[in-house]
């Protein structure tokens, strides 16, 4: 099981809240980050409300190896919105 946790900030760059999800081992890199872009898009993050605003989303997943969790590289899923 891959776990993920996830850091959620303001446009401002302010920290907002944290959540956390999973998903199973041998996943794909870009599904778990078209997961929660999605995610983002409908507003339906883990750890905040339904139909929440919009936020740069901290992605940090952790997998498990036999010496121990293995930390991937982080990411930030920044709204579609904000690109501009």
């Amino acid at each position: 099981m891959i776990r993920i946790k996830l850091e959620y900030y303001r446009q401002s760059g302010k920290w907002y809240g944290q959540g956390q999800t999973s998903c199973p081992d041998g996943t794909p890199h870009f599904e778990v980050m078209r997961s929660i872009r999605e995610k983002l898009n409908t507003q339906s993050l883990p750890g905040l409300v339904e139909d929440h605003g919009l936020f740069i989303v901290h992605v940090l997943m952790i997998r498990a190896t036999p010496t121990g969790p293995q930390q991937d590289q982080p990411h930030l899923v920044i709204p579609e919105e904000w690109q501009t």
